[in-house]
């Protein structure tokens, strides 16, 4: 009986995992000049939060400025290895943004994974 109950949890529990949305990938190709974007979601759920992974690596420093309603920005410093996580409550489904270098920036690209849940 223990053996069923705990089958059926973990059924429900990757079932429900599954209907998580995909990340969404967005990639900044040309990491010394300033990019000015927006990420867009579906509007096919109800929207509550945001995740940005933001992934690279770079020589030279830089910043993602990420709009947070009413003209707010939060600020992301970049340099190095790039691994940052960025999460926060969200309603919309897009989210605006601006990269800009604050020194001479080289490197591959800098690639932001997000997603709307």
């Amino acid at each position: 009986m223990k053996f069923l109950l705990r089958f059926f949890l973990v059924v429900i529990f990757f079932a429900a995992c599954t209907h998580l949305p995909d990340y969404r990938i967005y990639q900044i190709s040309d990491v010394d000049s300033f990019v000015a974007d927006t990420l867009k979601g579906s509007r096919n759920y109800r929207i509550n939060k945001v995740e940005l992974k933001i992934k690279g690596n770079i020589r030279g420093k830089a910043e993602l400025k990420i709009e947070n309603g009413n003209g707010r920005y939060k600020r992301v410093f970049l340099q190095g290895r790039v691994d940052t996580l960025y999460q926060s409550e969200w309603y919309e489904p897009r989210i605006i943004f601006h990269y800009t270098p604050l020194t001479p920036v080289t490197g591959d690209s800098l690639v932001i994974f997000y997603r709307f849940r």
